[in-house]
């Protein structure tokens, strides 16, 4: 279907049913088509250095573990597919369940009761709570929800006793030991 046979389509339309909505439609497709644009387009970023250690984690790790991860960070369970215990971003939507996420964020950003309003705000609190838990606190944390890995993701937060899995840029996984 050629520009011409789209704009005759479009201007019967518009005459017929004094459709200025659909005349407009059609002229979106006949400027696209003229131009050669595609109708549909999606332009995906070059993942990033979290997304890349997520997609090495899937595959260094098996599907049923369940993952201690920096809980500011999103998109773990998409890209990794791995089960994490609590996530800023994935919060539940019944009453019950958001009381049970509150408490997880409060537990891995080592805060009694984490109050922060706004993103940045809150995605500060979350780093520097998580960046400060040790070795002790990661161990009493996988013991309470049942996790098997920890991600750290500052350089400096290293875990020695604990057995490294996977590095990649400032991200780190390691096996909770036994």
């Amino acid at each position: 279907v050629g520009p011409a046979t789209l704009a005759f389509m479009a201007l019967v339309a518009w005459w017929n049913a004094g459709g200025v909505p659909v005349a407009l439609l059609s002229l979106v497709l006949i400027v696209r088509a003229a131009f050669g644009l595609p109708y549909f387009s999606y332009d995906k970023a070059a993942p990033d250095g979290w997304v890349q250690f997520c997609y090495k984690v899937r595959d260094a790790t098996p599907r049923d573990a369940v993952f201690l991860t920096p809980p500011y960070l999103a998109g773990f369970q998409l890209v990794a597919q791995r089960a994490e215990v609590v996530n800023w971003k994935c919060m539940p939507m019944v009453e019950q369940e958001q009381i049970e996420w509150k408490h997880r964020l409060d537990d891995l950003a080592g805060a009694q009761d984490l109050r922060c309003s706004g993103w940045p705000w809150c995605a500060s609190a979350l780093a520097g709570g998580y960046g400060k838990l040790g070795e002790a606190d990661f161990l009493r944390l996988a013991r309470k929800y049942g996790a098997q890995y920890v991600v750290t993701a500052k350089e400096d937060q290293h875990l020695h006793e604990f057995p490294e899995v996977l590095r990649l840029y400032d991200f780190v996984l390691y096996r909770i030991p036994q």
